[in-house]
């Protein structure tokens, strides 16, 4: 799923097998917010994501809501943008597709109380030990905190 100005363009031409793609605008359109917080001048939600998330909130984990269930919702009327979504080689119908697999992961675990010894490496590339800061990183947090006591004193 793809939520941004003339989406679908990045994935119309997925041609891998066996996916669904969802673009929430198609080119030449843009993605509308659905709520601004005008204190900090910016919005807080796009209205493809506030639909998805009204959506999603009303399901339980053994909901049999499916992807045909939720791509209606995301009409022109409530996006102000056309959705479009393509699927690739499907071996099933987007009407077996549940909501809660769409979004989570189906994936089966093996429990056991045996310890697994790790032989990978670790990436140490930045050569600095565990729990040691950089000195661009310590200049950052000192400048912070000099504009937090500016602030601070600006407004006393």
């Amino acid at each position: 799923m793809v939520e941004t100005c003339e989406a679908f363009t990045l994935v119309s031409r997925i041609t891998a097998p066996n996916v669904v793609a969802t673009g929430s605008s198609v080119k030449g359109e843009a993605s509308l917010s659905y709520k601004n917080d005008f204190d900090i001048g910016q919005p807080v939600v796009d209205r493809f994501t506030h639909l998805t998330l009204d959506f999603c909130e009303q399901l339980t984990h053994s909901s049999t809501a499916t992807l045909n269930d939720l791509f209606p919702i995301y009409s022109f009327k409530n996006l102000n943008s056309r959705f479009k979504y393509l699927t690739t080689e499907l071996k099933r119908p987007l009407s077996t597709f549940r909501v809660t697999d769409f979004f989570g992961s189906v994936t089966p675990t093996r429990h056991t109380t045996r310890v697994q010894p790790y032989s990978g490496t670790l990436d140490n590339s930045s050569g600095l030990g565990v729990g040691e800061i950089s000195v661009a990183q310590k200049n950052k947090a000192s400048v912070q905190d000099r504009l937090i006591k500016l602030r601070l004193h600006a407004s006393t």
